[in-house]
């Protein structure tokens, strides 16, 4: 996590970048921009490559070869990434976003099992000039 909205994820060859930009006229909104850097390693497995995580991915009746083959897998992968955050974390933030707004809660518990997104939100607190938050058990 970079202050104040960059995470980056390395990983086996992959530096993925995501940026988080807040909507200037609806504070319950944001705008997540993901970018996926692969290592040339990365880039020339995949050129060889027919499967990922053993899924197959091209048949012999594919038009893909060589770089279109690589590319294929790779965008097979980051489809993965995409679906995964999109469909499960994305979902949750609109739920908790809702439930915020609702005012129905007097308190949540955020990020219970995720440091990452603690230390996010002490960095956002400190440089509000806000006091820490509270630590969890």
């Amino acid at each position: 996590y970079l202050f104040p909205n960059i995470q980056l994820i390395l990983s086996n060859g992959v530096c993925t970048l995501v940026q988080i930009y807040p909507d200037q006229n609806n504070t319950g909104r944001s705008t997540t921009r993901i970018r996926a850097h692969f290592a040339r390693e990365v880039m020339e497995s995949a050129a060889t490559a027919d499967s990922v995580n053993g899924t197959k991915l091209l048949d012999a009746q594919s038009a893909y070869t060589g770089d279109g083959a690589a590319i294929q897998i790779l965008e097979s992968t980051m489809e993965l990434f995409n679906s995964t955050v999109e469909q499960e974390d994305f979902l949750m933030g609109e739920y908790q976003q809702q439930s915020a707004e609702s005012g129905i809660l007097k308190e949540i518990v955020f990020g219970r099992n995720e440091p990452l997104l603690q230390r996010m939100h002490a960095s956002f607190r400190e440089a509000l000039n806000l006091s820490p938050m509270e630590k969890l058990d």
